[in-house]
Parts: C-alpha cells; sequence; structure tokens
C-alpha cells in the first residue's frame, strides 16, 4: 500500500509538472553567415529547421546551406536546447552535434579528381527565443562551430587524402512560425 501511494504522489507531480511546462513548436527560416576563426573566407547562405520542446528542454533537427565561391555545404544536425525560462520569450544555450555533406570541388587540370567527404559538425552557441502566437517570430542565434573535412586527391599515379578542421563563429536570424 506504502508503494501504491509514492507512485500515485509521482504520477500527480508528473501531471502538474506537464501541465504547467511552456510547450514551443516551431519551424524557423532565415539568413546564416559564418565567420573563419582563422582569418581565411567564410561562408554565407541560409538555414531552415523544426522543432519542439517542453518546459526548459527543447530538441530539433536544422540544416543549412552555406556556399563560398564553389563550394557549397549542407550541414545536418540536432538542435539540442535548454532554456532559461519556461515563457515563449527566453534565452537558451544549444548543442549541435551532426555532419556536414559537401560537393566535389571542379578543376581544370588533366587527370585530376576530387572527392571531398564532408565530415564531422558541431555547435554550440547562445541564443534569444521571441514568439508570440499571433504573429511570425524570431529566434537569434550566436554559436561557434567546428567542422571537419576529408578531401581525396585522385592524380594519374597517385592518390592524397587531406584531412582538415575549421572553426567559425556563425549568426543566424531566423523567423519562427508556429
Amino acid at each position: 500500500m506504502y508503494c501504491m501511494r509514492r507512485l500515485f504522489l509521482l504520477l500527480m507531480l508528473g501531471s502538474s509538472f506537464q501541465l504547467q511546462a511552456q510547450k514551443r513548436n516551431y519551424i524557423q527560416v532565415g539568413p546564416a553567415v559564418y565567420v573563419s576563426t582563422k582569418g581565411s573566407q567564410g561562408y554565407i547562405g541560409g538555414g531552415l529547421g523544426a522543432g519542439a520542446s517542453k518546459g526548459i528542454g527543447g530538441l530539433g533537427i536544422q540544416m543549412e546551406l552555406i556556399a563560398r565561391e564553389r563550394q557549397v555545404l549542407l550541414p545536418v544536425y540536432a538542435d539540442m536546447r535548454c532554456y532559461f525560462g519556461k515563457k515563449l520569450n527566453s534565452v537558451y544555450v544549444s548543442l549541435q552535434p551532426g555532419y556536414n555533406f559537401r560537393n566535389n570541388p571542379s578543376t581544370n587540370e588533366i587527370n585530376v579528381t576530387y572527392k571531398d567527404k564532408g565530415g564531422m559538425y558541431a555547435g554550440a552557441g547562445i541564443g534569444y527565443y521571441v514568439f508570440n502566437k499571433k504573429v511570425p517570430g524570431l529566434n537569434v542565434q550566436l554559436k561557434y562551430v567546428f567542422m571537419q573535412d576529408k578531401l581525396k586527391t585522385i592524380y594519374q599515379y597517385y592518390t592524397t587524402v587531406k584531412n582538415t578542421h575549421a572553426g567559425f563563429i556563425s549568426l543566424c536570424a531566423m523567423v519562427v512560425i508556429d
């Protein structure tokens, strides 16, 4: 009987938390800018994502299409958030593990082929989520991004493999639709 009372009490507390927790379901779209931390060129493009949260935690999926000259990247990652506050307008921290896909760069050299495999993607940052049920909201995010790349160059008589990694500061401003 004591065990049943405990179970009943836990169920009541859990359901009251579920009723008071703020729900956020979102679809977001907008521009993204990546500035290199090593002084080389950055990337510019846009992003599209969707997610949901309840209370202070949230999970979503995001992808961005960013480009520089003829190099196109498609990072796809999980967007895990922890909100500071249960209101619809709140600051959050984000962790974004994923993978970045890349196109094969073109070359004018004879008997040379490039195979770009992409690599790991990891982002961590802070953001501010502003939403009102009557009008589209805004999500502004500043993050540090680490991207890994594996480029295989095939020449006529030999092959080279180059593993690189780069860090970027990224700023995104997304329009949020419920």
